[in-house]
């Protein structure tokens, strides 16, 4: 009988080819046939059964699971609890969402909502972080 991946020596003895097991050398146990690579990285079989990923940019790590965008990389560089977005990593530059009360490229502006003045018929306006209270005159 035939060895499916490897050299017959004798009936009913194979010695397999590398990544293969078995007494037909028909058990694939390379690592990468798994597919253990996420997000778009490849998978190179290693000569001792083990494997290595080579990840796609904005991807780390041993299986390329790890998202090292700019705000993972360099840490988020928003300012006063403004959101670091980068596109999961694909992103060349990092982008604020602010909260409300604050803009700028990094969330460093303290906004007033009451410039210009909101409020009609002379009301009074007062700023409370990101929204406004008027206050009308008597």
């Amino acid at each position: 009988p035939g060895c499916v991946n490897g050299l017959c020596v004798e009936p009913w003895q194979c010695i397999c080819k590398d990544g293969w097991d078995g007494h037909l050398c028909d058990l694939d146990i390379r690592a990468c046939t798994s597919t253990p690579c996420a997000n778009n990285g490849t998978c190179l079989n290693l000569d001792d059964g083990q494997y290595e990923c080579s990840c796609a940019p904005g991807f780390s790590g041993k299986d390329c699971q790890e998202m090292d965008g700019p705000c993972v990389v360099n840490g988020s560089p928003c300012q006063h609890g403004g959101s670091c977005v980068d596109d999961e990593g694909r992103a060349p530059h990092a982008v604020c969402l602010c909260p409300p009360g604050f803009s700028g490229n990094f969330c460093e502006i303290v906004t007033n909502s009451c410039i210009p003045n909101p409020c009609e018929n002379q009301g009074i306006c007062t700023d409370i972080g990101g929204d406004f209270r008027c206050r009308c005159p008597a």
